[in-house]
């Protein structure tokens, strides 16, 4: 009898080391609406950090997190209007920039207002737009790739004037092109079907960076570095560590001339998100696999947790983090909000009466928090940057209740300026807590 048991607990312990995830209680998901939809993806930009956009075959969808209200920019029978890939322009706060994928399976850039028509300044050569991203500010460089379409080999484009006009950046040697990360430099990455290569010099010369990485292509990258500076104006720093989606897993570099080591043994997994911590932690990776699960684990000691819950089976497409909310896409079963903290714990039930927005929000030089307190009680609200370090403490006192405002003027606890990028202002009371991310632009 003890030899069959010691057989069970020896199998049972494979089956674990197998699957590499590790059980834990799952945070409590809440359907936020846009059942009625098609999604094929969850994005966000930097520039407008309320907003995140379930992209589905005929445009998007607009969740804002500060007020919980849905618009729709979707065309129903409109050719040309699935959305790929999107971001936001900066110093034009309210204007975006969408990859669409055409009829004719061309790849089409546009540059215009949420709802509102609009005006295409690129159509690819090749397949599907794979990323945009934006680096510099003042003199923002607009960047996206895209995919192969049969021998036709992807494109890298570039724009510096606002989308007017369009060039090719070559030699990084990629046929096919499926995701890059810049850091608002003339310094970026390309991933594709040879690995990942770097630039330090807007393109004009190229360094492969796949010490470690299997060959293949790489699905998916991501940076835990800076979310974005202001050259000229700020001291910025290289990312401190990478992120690749292969075949066999999701590697990881340290730093960005590290070798690559797996930390998930996924096929393929279709998203990585960075969800930093308030707290110093370590910060938490997300996850979504290929067979549509989120899964989460601390850098630190890579113990994977399944956080789908009631969700399994919903085939989840996208995950968004904005402070310690997650919010995730399914293809068919609309948009899924709730709390996790790191580590797995679940987080106190934040009074929807909290409402902590900031505004305006990119914001120079200061921006105002305002909050409503269901009851009198003590409040704490500080201000810390995405590697966790407290900035600044705005309020430890105790309140009525009711609205209240509280004004950062982008100074840190010793009066001086903080550098240009994004900040987590997190409010604490009664046991509870809510962030939202702010981002200063100088």
């Amino acid at each position: 009898m003890n030899s069959r048991f010691a057989i069970v607990v020896f199998a049972l312990l494979l089956m674990a080391l197998g699957t590499g995830t590790a059980t834990a209680e799952a945070p409590n998901w809440q359907a936020v609406g846009a059942a009625d939809a098609q999604a094929t993806g969850l994005l966000e930009t930097p520039w407008q950090s309320n907003l995140v956009f379930l992209t589905t075959p005929l445009g998007y969808r607009i969740y804002d997190m500060y007020d919980d209200s849905w618009t729709d920019f979707e065309e129903p029978g409109v050719p040309d209007r699935e959305v790929t890939a999107l971001t936001g322009v900066p110093r034009l706060y309210h204007r975006l920039l969408t990859g669409r994928l055409g009829s004719d399976g061309h790849g089409r850039i546009e540059l215009g207002f949420p709802l509102a028509k609009d005006n295409a300044v690129h159509v690819s050569r090749a397949g599907a737009v794979a990323d945009l991203s934006v680096t510099g500010y003042y003199n923002p460089l607009l960047l996206a790739c895209t995919r192969a379409l049969g021998e036709m080999p992807g494109e890298l484009v570039a724009s510096a004037d606002t989308g007017a006009t369009w060039y090719e950046i070559t030699g990084h040697g990629h046929h096919d092109l499926t995701d890059m990360y810049g850091w608002f430099t003339s310094a970026f990455y390309v991933a594709g079907d040879q690995g990942v290569m770097f630039t330090a010099d807007g393109g004009a010369t190229w360094q492969p960076c796949n010490d470690g990485l299997p060959a293949g292509t790489v699905h998916k990258l991501w940076s835990d570095g800076p979310v974005f500076g202001v050259p000229g104006k700020d001291a910025l720093t290289e990312p401190s560590g990478l992120f690749a989606s292969m075949d066999d897993g999701l590697y990881r570099a340290a730093t960005a001339t590290a070798v690559w080591q797996r930390v998930l043994a996924e096929p393929a997994p279709r998203q990585i998100l960075v969800q930093q911590e308030v707290y110093g932690r370590p910060a938490t990776v997300l996850v979504v696999t290929a067979d549509g699960r989120l899964l989460a684990a601390e850098v630190a000691d890579w113990q994977w947790t399944d956080l789908s819950g009631s969700l399994q089976g919903s085939d989840i497409v996208g995950v968004v983090s904005n402070g310690f909310d997650l919010l995730v896409a399914t293809t068919t079963d609309g948009l899924f909000k709730a709390q996790y903290f790191q580590g797995g714990s679940a987080v106190p039930e934040v009074p929807a009466v909290f409402h902590l927005s900031a505004a305006p929000n990119p914001f120079n030089p200061r921006t105002s928090l305002r909050f409503d307190l269901p009851r009198a009680g003590a409040v704490n609200l500080g201000i810390f940057d995405l590697a966790g370090r407290r900035v600044r403490t705005l309020l430890d006192a105790s309140l009525t209740e009711g609205r209240h405002e509280v004004t950062w003027d982008g100074l840190d606890a010793s009066g001086r300026g903080t550098c240009s990028g994004s900040y987590i202002a997190r409010l604490e009371f009664g046991g509870a807590c809510e962030t939202i991310r702010v981002s200063l632009v100088r």
